[in-house]
């Protein structure tokens, strides 16, 4: 490593710096490891923190780094290696990622990060990423531009970071609690243009609830909502949005998000939306028939680009997906006769991933129609796929 480090001089530095458990059930002779664990464990630790020094040496040259460790060893640090004595010059993006955190993590939490964070320190640090821990104190993060992605914070912490970091632009959070505080927080108002939220249950609406009820994004562009079930939190994003009346122009759906009946009414809150994705796993072809323009207006007016990728288990042999298909197209030909003056849908394209035993393909009437869309200028695509079993 100290070979390398020489060679490549002053070359900027991408780093993972991780350490698994030493693993205690054999050694390389196949006999049980227990006494070989114990009287080398010592000899293994000191040559780690060598390892890590060594790294350490040319923190002037780190850009992009990620440091996956125990809580312990990120405690430990501080008395092993003098931080204060290193600076991160050329330190873009900081990833800290630590697990085993202990119940007086706190204090030694911020201590630590100030050493990474501070601008004194990392004078170019814009991207940065922590695990869970309760902030004691305010943190140094007013130079940070994004933020995340922050996995298993609670609602209260999250929104303590983000009060220290006022020029955020992009917010990435990963909810996994089963449940949210149940304290009522002020809307905090955030500079970010661009908001990723992803949840993994439907027990975590309930943290997604009181995460928007915390927020106001008048800035806010880009939206992007990630896997969650359940049909609670839906009207606290519609509070969000109206609350907000920011200019969004980027809305992504996907992975098994329910939204549906609640779909048209948030489109209708921003009428400055330039794209639409949508990853899912159920749609109602309602929607597609609330969103056919008319001569006189539209809901979508500005709409560019919308781009579905529908993920089908059902019998294809009912009709059921040729109906969207013909949803989808009225939709996207209402669009070429609007007479709205800002624009017209460009760009569509339909993904149908369908179980593999289907047989299921478009009809010659929609191929017929989807053509006629091409010829008049739209770039249209219907295509179907079969992977799913």
């Amino acid at each position: 490593m100290e070979h390398y480090l020489n060679q490549s001089r002053d070359a900027s530095l991408t780093l993972f710096i991780t350490a698994g458990n030493l693993d205690q059930s054999f050694d390389e002779t196949g006999h049980n490891s227990d006494e070989f664990v114990e009287s080398n464990l010592d000899y293994l630790k000191l040559h780690s923190w060598d390892a890590l020094n060594i790294l350490f040496l040319s923190s002037r040259r780190w850009k992009d780094v990620t440091i996956n460790l125990s809580w312990a060893v990120f405690i430990e640090m501080p008395y092993c290696i003098d931080l204060n004595d290193h600076r991160f010059d050329q330190l873009e993006c900081l990833i800290l990622d630590w697990h085993g955190q202990g119940e007086d993590g706190g204090e030694d939490g911020d201590n630590f990060v100030s050493l990474f964070t501070s601008k004194a320190q990392s004078p170019r640090l814009r991207s940065l990423s922590l695990s869970e821990y309760e902030p004691q104190g305010n943190l140094p993060f007013c130079h940070i531009t994004t933020l995340g992605p922050m996995r298993g914070w609670s609602t209260s912490g999250m929104i303590d970071v983000l009060t220290n970091c006022h020029n955020v632009d992009s917010f990435t959070i990963i909810l996994d609690k089963g449940h949210g505080t149940g304290i009522a927080l002020q809307p905090l108002l955030i500079k970010a243009r661009s908001l990723d939220i992803e949840g993994y249950f439907s027990s975590h609406q309930f943290q997604w609830i009181e995460l928007l009820n915390s927020l106001i994004a008048t800035q806010l562009e880009n939206l992007t909502l990630r896997r969650l079930a359940g049909d609670h939190w839906q009207p606290s994003l519609l509070d969000f949005i109206s609350r907000s009346r920011c200019p969004l122009q980027t809305l992504t759906l996907c992975d098994d998000i329910y939204i549906d009946q609640y779909l048209l009414q948030l489109l209708s809150l921003v009428s400055t939306l330039i794209s639409l994705t949508m990853k899912v796993y159920a749609i109602d072809d309602d929607l597609f028939n609330g969103l056919v323009a008319t001569a006189e207006s539209s809901i979508i007016p500005r709409l560019q680009q919308f781009d579905l990728v529908y993920s089908y288990y059902g019998q294809t042999e009912n009709g059921h997906l040729d109906n969207t298909v013909l949803c989808i197209l009225a939709m996207a030909e209402s669009q070429l006769q609007s007479s709205s003056s800002v624009g017209f849908l460009e760009q569509f394209s339909v993904k149908y991933d369908v179980l593999a035993s289907s047989s299921w393909d478009l009809n010659s009437e929609s191929l017929l129609r989807l053509r006629r869309l091409n010829e008049a200028g739209m770039k249209a695509s219907i295509t179907v796929v079969r992977t799913l079993t």
